[in-house]
């Protein structure tokens, strides 16, 4: 498809990184972050700023290093990372291709965001480790993500709430409010919504 492009302001920024980090309890959880998500990517800001803010440790990959899961893996175990921020696809390569079943033994917290999550994967997680898993979606359309959920039941994975000051709304057609169980499209409103699309007035 054709590549989007957003416009975020820095009162967006920070009000994600102030309201994630309260209502995740990122400062129990995060002590050692990898970041390993590409520059263009939008969990990027998380992987960089989420750690900073907090005062504390962000691990940096290279981009050799980010194609391959053992390299992942050893930055994992030789560093203590506590934290992840990961999509799906990357959790399940780096379990399957890491082949270090102590590469989770000190992680404290997955956040898993930018894909569907399946229960295999949550299964997968929990058989190996005993980090919380949260299950975050937003569109490109937000700083980053804007609703998020803790996975305790692998049956049960929902994309949760919206932060506090953010909004979802399911819209049908028309842009009509739907009723409770009926399919609509997630619009968000709120401090996190993106100013507009780049070379696009």
């Amino acid at each position: 498809g054709r590549p989007k492009g957003v416009v975020l302001h820095r009162k967006a920024l920070a009000f994600f990184l102030e309201t994630a980090a309260r209502e995740l309890l990122l400062s129990n959880y995060l002590e050692v972050h990898l970041a390993s998500t590409p520059f263009s990517f939008d969990l990027h800001v998380f992987d960089i700023y989420m750690p900073l803010v907090l005062g504390k440790t962000v691990v940096l990959t290279t981009e050799d290093e980010t194609k391959n899961p053992r390299s992942i893996s050893k930055l994992i175990i030789d560093h203590a990372v506590d934290s992840l921020l990961i999509t799906p696809t990357k959790m399940l390569w780096l379990i399957r291709g890491g082949k270090k079943q102590n590469v989770l033994r000190a992680v404290k917290s997955i956040v898993l965001a930018g894909e569907h999550l399946q229960p295999s994967l949550v299964k997968s997680i929990q058989d190996i480790s005993n980090a919380r898993i949260i299950n975050a979606y937003g569109p490109t359309e937000a700083t980053v993500f804007v609703t998020w959920k803790s996975i305790t039941d692998a049956q049960a994975i929902s994309i949760g709430s919206a932060l506090t000051g953010d909004e979802i709304i399911l819209l049908d057609e028309h842009m009509n409010s739907v009723k409770d169980g009926i399919e609509g499209e997630i619009c968000i409103a709120g401090p996190s919504l993106a100013a507009g699309y780049i070379n696009e007035s």
